[in-house]
């Protein structure tokens, strides 16, 4: 059998290791503005076309991103957003050796939509907590919370402070509930631009939507919640 010929490495292929070699040694770490496609063809000897195609495979892997009008960024590492359905957002930015701050955005009683009740097993019209939330990350913006809450599992809950700022902990230890399992989905969405602005996007931008159905010992939920991530930052972790 022939053995097969080993081609050479295409120059795009070459231009993305020695920007990947570049990050790895320091010299641009996440967050710092690299070099602009006319000054990495300058400097590589390459086409305008090779460089954008490096980039744009970097940018696809996640290892870049561009900012309109400003230049192309290293990436902050991405952090694993399926943390497991029973942690709290500040105990899992805990395990994770950040800080973590909650802003409360919005907060009132609704009543179940029949989609709402449909989902968490309650009777149209039933009375329902809702939260919006910022969570923000060592200073920095990463996510929206929306929260629905059976407000018959924690009545009163608008009129308290939130133990910690975690609602799981405000629920454990306040209402002495039995949180038992959480039912979740993983999606790609685009911001919109309240989001955007929110987290400190420019449009178009993506968001990684995780929606959760927290469950009690009894089967009962107390909660349905969507998360929505900077999908620069995050990724889900499939076990």
């Amino acid at each position: 059998m022939a053995a097969l010929r080993t081609a050479e490495r295409p120059l795009y292929a070459q231009l993305k290791e020695a920007i990947l070699d570049e990050i790895a040694r320091g010299v641009f770490k996440p967050g710092d503005r690299i070099q602009s496609h006319r000054e990495l063809s300058t400097r590589y000897k390459m086409s305008h076309m090779t460089v954008r195609r490096a980039i744009t495979e970097l940018t696809n892997e996640g290892l870049l991103h561009a900012v309109s009008g400003k230049g192309i960024y290293v990436a902050e590492p991405k952090q694993d957003a399926d943390a497991g359905p029973l942690i709290s957002f500040h105990d899992d930015m805990a395990r994770r050796g950040m800080s973590a701050d909650t802003q409360m955005l919005e907060a009132y009683m609704v009543s179940a939509s029949a989609a709402q009740a449909q989902i968490m097993g309650l009777e149209a019209g039933a009375p329902l907590v809702h939260m919006r939330r910022l969570f923000i990350a060592s200073g920095k913006p990463i996510a929206i919370s929306t929260t629905d809450l059976a407000h018959n599992l924690c009545p009163g809950i608008l009129d308290r402070e939130l133990v910690g700022g975690s609602l799981f902990a405000t629920l454990r230890d306040v209402y002495g509930l039995r949180l038992s399992n959480g039912k979740r989905t993983a999606e790609a969405v685009l911001a919109d631009q309240e989001q955007a602005d929110l987290l400190n996007l420019t449009l178009p931008a993506a968001l990684l939507l995780v929606e959760q159905l927290t469950l009690l010992e009894t089967g009962q939920a107390v909660e349905f919640g969507r998360m929505f991530f900077r999908g620069s930052r995050y990724r889900v972790q499939v076990k």
